[in-house]
C-alpha cells in the first residue's frame, strides 16, 4: 500500500538560505559528535528561527573543539585555543546560561534557550580551506555572525558585515 505525504508546502525546504538580519532564535539542541573528516571533538548545534515570515527555518552550527594533535580535546589548553569554545561560550552568555565546566549540564540547560543571531549571507567557495573541491560550490550559504541576548538588539533589519564592508569602501574611495 502506497504511503500518502498529508502536503508538500507543508515540508520545510532542505537547504534554505535565510535573507541577511538579525534574528530571533530557539536552541533545538547542542550534541557531543565527532567531526566527519578527521574525527575531532565537536558540538553541533541546531536553532530554529522563532518568529516572523522565517519562523521554523533551522540553522546549524558546528563548535569544533578538537585539534589535530588532540582531537578528543583531553588538554585544557586544547579547549582554551579551539574557536569552537569561544563561539559556544558566546551562545551560552547570549542565551544567558551560568557558565559551568560540565559541558552536559550547559548543553542541556541551553535547550529551549532564546538568542539573537546576525546572519550574513555568502556564496560558497570553489575550495575548501584544505584545497579539496567544494561540492556546494557557487551555492548561496548562511554565516553566523554575532550572538546577542534578547533584547540586547532588535530584530530590525541589520545591515550584515557584508554590507557594512561595501558601505565602507564607498566612504573610503568617497574621502578620495
Amino acid at each position: 500500500m502506497s504511503r500518502e505525504v498529508p502536503s508538500w508546502d507543508d515540508i520545510p525546504e532542505s537547504r534554505r538560505v535565510l535573507p541577511r538580519g538579525l534574528y530571533l532564535l530557539t536552541v533545538e539542541s547542542i550534541d557531543e559528535g565527532r567531526s566527519r573528516e578527521k574525527n575531532k571533538l565537536m558540538y553541533k548545534a541546531v536553532y530554529t528561527v522563532a518568529d516572523g515570515p522565517q519562523a521554523g527555518t533551522a540553522l546549524y552550527e558546528y563548535h569544533n573543539i578538537g585539534s589535530d594533535d588532540d582531537p578528543d580535546a583531553e588538554d585544557p589548553l586544547t579547549w582554551k585555543n579551539a574557536i569552537g569554545t569561544r563561539s559556544l561560550r558566546d551562545l551560552f552568555r547570549a542565551c544567558a546560561i551560568p557558565m559551568l565546566t560540565d559541558m552536559d549540564k550547559m548543553c542541556a540547560t541551553a535547550r529551549g534557550q532564546r538568542f539573537m543571531q546576525q546572519v550574513d549571507e555568502s556564496v560558497e567557495p570553489l575550495r575548501r580551506r584544505d584545497g579539496t573541491t567544494n561540492q556546494y560550490a557557487g551555492k548561496p550559504r548562511n554565516d553566523l555572525g554575532p550572538k546577542y541576548r534578547v533584547g540586547e538588539r532588535t530584530a530590525a533589519a541589520q545591515p550584515g558585515r557584508a554590507a557594512v564592508a561595501e558601505i565602507l569602501k564607498r566612504k573610503a574611495s568617497d574621502d578620495d
